[in-house]
């Protein structure tokens, strides 16, 4: 058995180690390594930032009038699969609008009073809000309802059940007893 003294070194020789491994390790010795990524809207001046974040503003919005319409056809072919899918990307579309319009009144402001850091905030809010508002748009377009149809490409998806007749399997989920639960599912008394 090792005396207590002999542990402590080894222990404080142990913890220096991890000490000088964490130093050499850190993230400010590979700083000069990484290369930081470029500006969002770097290459852009304060006018052509207002005027992406107008333009996105108004896509955003020609998307919710889109949806809507599609909403509007959903309900009048009473296909719920396709209304609900439709009306969680309105949802989602008329929040990132809401950001992009918070993020254009704060650049405005950011712009008059010539802070970059700010304008570049509220610049990349918008630019992540047009990514984002793109894919749910073509994510809506892609809702399929219950009869399968949906999207642009008119894609449908037809079920055909093999059996006698074509009332499928009657059957299915009734017992003898006229119950819905079957006698295997039910206890024994």
């Amino acid at each position: 058995m090792r005396p207590f003294i002999g542990r402590t070194r080894l222990a404080r020789a142990f913890g220096i180690l991890v000490v000088a491994v964490g130093i050499v390790g850190s993230p400010a010795a590979f700083a000069q390594d990484v290369e930081i990524p470029a500006v969002v809207g770097a290459g852009l001046s304060s006018k052509q930032k207002l005027d992406q974040a107008i333009n996105t503003e108004s896509t955003l919005e020609s998307g919710v009038e889109r949806i809507l319409g599609q909403i509007e056809d959903a309900q009048k072919s009473k296909d719920i699969l396709r209304l609900n899918c439709l009306n969680e990307k309105l949802g989602q579309l008329r929040g990132l609008l809401k950001v992009v319009q918070d993020a254009k009144l704060g650049l405005r402001e950011a712009v008059a009073r010539e802070n970059a850091d700010l304008e570049e905030h509220h610049f990349r809010k918008v630019a992540i809000s047009q990514e984002q508002g793109q894919v749910i748009i073509a994510e809506a377009e892609a809702c399929a309802g219950s009869t399968g149809s949906g999207g642009v490409d008119g894609t449908r998806v037809v079920v055909t059940v093999d059996g006698e007749g074509e009332s499928g399997d009657d059957g299915f989920g009734s017992s003898p007893s006229g119950t819905t639960r079957t006698e295997e599912a039910s206890p024994h008394q």
